[in-house]
């Protein structure tokens, strides 16, 4: 099996989601899209974090 790690995309904020979703289904409901976009964005700025897939 091969695997491989890559750094998050801009436009994979549902599918992670999704994917949170399903592996957290009693977590608290999300904010709006308009806060999750700004939430998204500041987390894809910072040169510290990393999200990996």
């Amino acid at each position: 099996m091969d695997i491989s790690i890559r750094s998050v995309k801009q436009d994979e904020l549902s599918a992670l989601l999704d994917l949170y979703k399903h592996l957290n289904p009693t977590d608290a409901p999300l904010p709006d899209a308009s806060t999750l976009e700004k939430i998204w964005n500041e987390i894809l700025s910072d040169i510290a974090r990393l999200i990996a897939l």
